[in-house]
């Protein structure tokens, strides 16, 4: 038996989503959710559907905010946890019926094997013909909503935190050496003092390293570094994706190192990248090189 999922009412309506055990998640992140709603009624991770091996389909509220509905004639049903469905069932996203799915069950037809629902949800309250209709080809993914961008605040406040934090963990390191050597220079350990004093410029290394290592450890988590952590941002890939980790270190960050460090020019790579922060998608060079986009978590 086959198993999809039709929406009836919202920004998909008209599309059809095939089911399968994995399961679709409904949800407003882009690197959690197979289909993405960016109403701020829908959580991060909303509700799950999936196949069951006996057959069966159930849905699953995954904790939201707002709750996931079943909707008959009766009346509505919060559902608590996983809950078993029938063919035709409905429920909504949130109690005001923002977002409608019906459960579709066929005893013998196939199902595209698709991986991956859109993540390029319409604007709010577009009509159903601007989100189109499924005929067995899944919608092109395009871009990621405005709505769900980080706006130019979040993004420029991020980078002075993470500026404080490299300027904080290069402070503590200099000043841990600078005591050691003052410490070492009065016990009469004259060499050792002088020692410490020429590994100044070691300890601003190690204290940058420490600097990559922390955000590399949140990059990894969740695509965020301490600044984009703080300010509910984080990176995912340019179709809503996780982004890689390589992908972040090696070109988003070294590769734009590189660049703004070559000489005559390195310096107007740096201004012209600012300007890059006033496009529509507001990707900037570094997220081009990285084939990334940054958006609110």
């Amino acid at each position: 038996m086959s198993v999809s999922l039709v929406c009836i009412k919202g920004p998909y309506a008209g599309q059809e989503f095939p089911v399968d055990r994995k399961g679709l998640v409904i949800g407003r992140d882009p690197a959690a959710a197979s289909i993405v709603l960016s109403a701020d009624i829908a959580s991060r991770s909303h509700a799950k559907v999936y196949a069951m091996p006996d057959g069966g389909v159930t849905v699953e509220d995954l904790g939201s905010t707002n709750g996931t509905y079943l909707l008959a004639a009766s009346g509505r049903k919060k559902i608590s946890g996983k809950e078993s469905v029938k063919d035709k069932q409905r429920f909504s996203i949130g109690d005001n019926d923002y977002c409608v799915f019906e459960i579709r069950c066929a005893a013998s037809a196939e199902a595209p094997s698709y991986t991956r629902a859109v993540n390029s949800a319409p604007q709010i309250g577009a009509p159903a013909a601007q989100a189109g209709s499924f005929q067995g080809q899944w919608p092109t993914p395009g871009s990621i909503p405005e709505s769900m961008l980080a706006d130019r605040f979040q993004r420029f406040a991020a980078r002075v935190i993470d500026g404080l934090v490299l300027s904080i963990t290069m402070t503590i390191f200099a000043f841990v050496f600078g005591l050691s050597a003052g410490v070492f220079a009065s016990s009469g350990w004259a060499i050792l003092a002088i020692l410490m004093s020429v590994s100044f410029i070691g300890c601003i290394t190690v204290g940058y390293i420490a600097y990559l290592a922390l955000n590399i450890y949140f990059l990894y988590q969740n695509g965020q570094t301490v600044g984009k952590k703080l300010m509910g941002i984080k990176i995912v890939s340019k179709d809503g994706g996780r982004a890689s980790l390589p992908g972040i270190i090696f070109l988003r960050m070294l590769g734009m190192f590189i660049l703004e460090i070559i000489p005559l020019i390195g310096w107007s790579i740096f201004f012209i990248n600012l300007f890059f922060i006033f496009r529509s998608d507001r990707r900037m060079i570094h997220d081009f090189l990285a084939g990334t986009v940054v958006i609110k978590a």
